[in-house]
């Protein structure tokens, strides 16, 4: 997928399909429309609201693997724009002491604070330029890792998280097989590999299971020197054929491969993977980026709520991937969410960083727990410093170090205090669902049933034949033009005729495009962007990764939904070079823009619970989020069995906007009651009000 301007390790969001999956590592940055006023909440429902929690209704165990976290060792040359190693991976940005030689004391203790389950890595995007055999060995013979493979596997020792190992796409499948046999294999005179580990003090396998395969394969590998970017089918090939020379090792490894980032559920990329790889993958990994940056007049009340509405429409959009994965599959393979987070990347207010940002992502976390969404792992993105992370300090740390916290801190840690093992049921009534009038990435949510996008109209995209620096442009018809490009290095965005739209309606941009020429490190595609520009409006979308035919010729797709002040859209070139210069022709046919009316969502759950029992079953644990923006919620909750003898509560809330980060507000966000005791509490259960965009835990003993 091609890009614009980078922002640190992260990506800005590019919203498609759904407008939930935003790119990982890529720089897209889409932007939804900014909306009035938000309207009124529905009155509450005259029943007295009640949770419900039926401890007799087991519903499996609590899967610690959704509680997991992204960690980063990589080396970011040429991926983030930058010519330079990037230095800061090196100490896993905050995990390792380098000096000393093992894990960070204070992450040790936040690791476990926040129950994590399981850490990936090398890290996102990183990933691509990953050569694990330069990460093993004395340190002295290492090229860049001082936080390599072993270093991670004693961190994740140390907290007692499960490994998830990404695999780079330049590994071929013998290079993935011997990642392997450094890991899992007996170091004997059969393994070379693992001899080499246990030669340099590991004399036991490590017993790694879960392997990821690359990272957002489908947008390449950015600037990367060799470019590799492969189809959809190359891709799921190279998944089968590393995966078959992995198993070899270890038969018991569980091996999964990506789905497209940043594109609708139906991008062709999703439907040649799975009917490619069937059965023959564990897990089917997807990225989900909600909401989009908001706009310098975005309010908080605004951002936020849209934060709470959100996770309904992500539990829809896994909804869409479990049944294409049937369908193309026959099987229910398992999803696993690999990044998840608020896609929040504007560089003027640090809004990724926010209590609305924290909430959301609590709240997906609650979403993916359920065993309906047939989620294996989840990993939030991410966990120490770098452009995103909730712990910030020094990106390499004396062992005595302190992490300075964001608002998501106080919210995980309250997560992953209150969590038992075995899930139980609960559930809410007598309250009202909230309307959202929708907001950038999210959409509205009104009534009780989705309203698909209906077709008003389609036009040919329009062309102008002019000279940009090393691009010439040529008019070919209606829907068609020439791109002829000549020494083209680095990012170049020609912006194409404005054509004017209906405020508010989402656009579909679609085209067929071939390449003629050496398109080694070169990555053109199309867009759309607000006829006032990017600069102005940061109201964008584009794809430059598409399905090719036996004739050259690749379909694309990508779509949004204009500004409520937008007049008009105009195409964009997306022409993505590397440090390399490339001298080719691009051709594009039937490029055509579809014109449709706003989706919509149903109304979603202002309550929403989560309550599992510890495992010797003295305890029940309950978590509340209330998505109320301003409105305390007074409940009843009652046990079915009768089996409370007393209850604490803690609870977490705060500014939507808070980040704990501005000098003065450093606790703005924080958990509240400390444990206070509930009063008033009977077998059948107990009264209990729960503040305004609260995350609440409240332990239940039997």
């Amino acid at each position: 997928m091609a890009t614009m301007p980078i922002l640190g390790s992260r990506s800005l969001p590019l919203v498609a399909g759904l407008a939930l999956l935003l790119s990982s590592c890529g720089n897209d940055a889409p932007e939804r429309p900014t909306v009035p006023a938000p309207t009124a909440n529905p009155p509450a429902a005259t029943a007295q609201p009640t949770i419900t929690i039926d401890p007799a209704k087991d519903r499996g165990a609590v899967n610690r693997l959704v509680f997991g976290h992204n960690i980063e060792a990589g080396n970011g040359k040429d991926i983030f724009s930058s010519k330079k190693d990037t230095n800061d991976p090196r100490a896993g940005r905050g995990a390792w002491d380098v000096e000393g030689r093992k894990p960070i004391a204070d992450t040790v203790a936040w690791t476990k604070a926040i129950g994590a389950g399981m850490m990936r890595y090398p890290g996102g995007c990183l990933t691509h330029n990953f050569d694990w055999k330069q990460a093993v060995g004395p340190l002295s013979e290492r090229t860049y890792y001082t936080f390599g493979i072993d270093e991670y596997l004693t961190f994740c020792r140390a907290t007692g998280c499960e490994p998830l190992m990404n695999v780079s796409e330049i590994a071929d499948p013998a290079d993935a097989a011997a990642l392997v046999e450094y890991l899992n294999a007996p170091a004997d005179a059969a393994h070379p590999w693992a001899q080499k580990r246990a030669a340099w003090g590991h004399p036991e396998p490590w017993k790694v299971v879960w392997f990821e395969m690359a990272n957002e394969s489908d947008h390449g590998n950015h600037q990367v020197d060799p470019h590799l970017q492969r189809t959809a089918a190359e891709y799921a090939q190279w998944v089968l054929d590393a995966g078959t020379a992995m198993r070899k090792v270890d038969p018991a490894i569980r091996i999964g491969a990506h789905m497209g980032t940043g594109t609708p559920v139906s991008d062709p990329w999703n439907r040649v993977v799975l009917e490619t790889v069937k059965t023959r993958i564990d897990f089917v990994a997807v990225h989900t980026y909600a909401v989009g940056s908001p706009n310098a007049a975005a309010t908080p009340e605004q951002v936020g709520r849209a934060c709470m509405a959100v996770t309904a429409q992500i539990g829809a959009l896994l909804g869409d991937y479990r049944a294409l994965i049937r369908q193309c599959t026959g099987a229910d393979i398992p999803l696993a969410v690999t990044e998840y987070n608020a896609g929040f990347s504007a560089p003027d207010k640090p809004w990724r960083f926010s209590y609305a940002a924290a909430f959301h992502s609590a709240d997906q976390l609650r979403l993916m727990l359920e065993p309906e969404a047939n989620v294996v792992m989840a990993h939030y993105w991410q966990y120490l410093n770098g452009y995103w992370g909730f712990l910030r300090g020094d990106e390499v740390p004396k062992a005595d170090v302190r992490w300075t916290t964001t608002a998501a801190a106080p919210v995980y840690r309250l997560w992953g205090g209150h969590v038992g093992s075995r899930l139980v049921a609960s559930g809410v009534s007598g309250v009202a669902k909230l309307e959202f009038e929708g907001f950038k990435g999210v959409f509205p949510a009104r009534g009780d049933a989705r309203v698909p996008p209906q077709l008003l109209g389609s036009q040919a995209l329009a062309f102008a034949a002019a000279t940009h620096g090393p691009v010439a442009v040529a008019s070919a018809g209606p829907g068609a033009a020439t791109i002829a490009v000549t020494a083209l290095t680095g990012e170049h965005y020609p912006n194409q005729p404005s054509f004017p739209v209906v405020a508010g309606h989402t656009y579909r941009l679609r085209w067929e495009q071939r390449i003629e020429g050496d398109a080694s490190g070169f990555s053109p595609g199309m867009g759309l962007c607000d006829a006032r520009g990017w600069n102005a409006t940061h109201s964008a979308c584009g794809s430059s990764s598409g399905t090719a035919g036996a004739d050259g010729w690749a379909s694309y797709e990508t779509e949004m939904r204009s500004l409520p002040d937008a007049q008009g859209l105009m195409g964009v070139l997306r022409l993505i070079g590397s440090s390399k210069p490339v001298t080719a022709t691009i051709r594009i046919r039937n490029a055509r823009v579809e014109h449709l009316t706003p989706r919509s969502e149903p109304a979603f759950d202002a309550v929403t619970t989560h309550a599992s029992l510890s495992a010797d079953g003295r305890t029940l644990h309950l978590v509340v989020f209330n998505k109320h923006h301003d409105r305390d919620l007074p409940m009843q909750v009652r046990l079915a069995d009768g089996s409370a003898k007393g209850a604490k509560a803690w609870s977490v809330s705060g500014p939507f906007e808070a980040t704990n980060m501005e000098k003065g507000k450093e606790d703005a966000v924080r958990e509240t009651l400390g444990g206070r005791a509930v009063e008033g509490v009977k077998p059948d259960g107990f009264a209990f009000a729960f503040p305004a965009r609260s995350l609440t835990a409240i332990d239940i003993a039997r």
